[in-house]
């Protein structure tokens, strides 16, 4: 849908007043002030499971509460973009439902970015795209509201341990986990290993 959407190279007014009201360019305009913006957001960073829900109606916790609310509505967000022009993009939030496995929402929405790539800093051109699909379900269709947010692209798996999910995740205050494209080399931890470690249990 998003790449149909792309395609066709309609951008709406409202996308971008949304990016001239929040100003995020001017964030390029100090140096060193996206460093210092991602370190802020990174202080809200909650690395423990604190859920209201439990993953598993088997539970031990909601075998001794009943009341114990369980995870359903799971959510998907990704952002693309025209590769002739970079700074056309396409947001797009899915949700299902983890008992059927049935899509409830779709959304998706056209924005003109005025945010340049930094490598290292993704999240501060992609993040508020995400969020705003976010509020905007939020207002529209509550009751389905995500419980947890699968985001394409990577969580603590970055240089600075705040990627794109940590990102969404503190900004609309919702349990992310980052789905990367590319497994990225840090401490401890190397594509030939994780390749190696998860084939095994593959076929265990």
């Amino acid at each position: 849908t998003c790449s149909t959407v792309l395609g066709s190279f309609q951008v709406a007014a409202a996308s971008k007043s949304f990016w001239s009201e929040t100003k995020w360019h001017n964030l390029f305009a100090v140096n060193g002030k996206l460093p210092t913006e991602q370190e802020k957001l990174k202080q809200s960073l909650v690395l423990e499971d604190d859920f209201t829900w439990e993953s598993s109606p088997q539970s031990s916790s909601v075998a001794l509460h009943p009341s114990v609310e369980t995870l359903r509505y799971i959510g998907g967000a990704d952002v693309s973009f025209v590769k002739e022009d970079r700074s056309l993009a396409c947001g797009a939030l899915v949700v299902l439902d983890a008992r059927t496995l049935n899509v409830i929402y779709e959304e998706f929405e056209v924005f003109r970015l005025e945010v340049p790539y930094v490598p290292g800093f993704l999240a501060f051109r992609e993040a508020p795209i995400i969020v705003k699909l976010l509020e905007k379900m939020k207002h529209k269709f509550s009751p389905f509201y995500p419980q947890l947010l699968m985001v394409d692209g990577n969580g603590i798996l970055h240089p600075r341990g705040f990627g794109l999910a940590c990102h969404v995740g503190v900004l609309a205050n919702i349990p992310t986990i980052g789905i990367g494209k590319n497994v990225k080399a840090s401490t401890g931890l190397m594509f030939i290993l994780v390749l190696e470690e998860n084939t095994l249990k593959l076929f265990q």
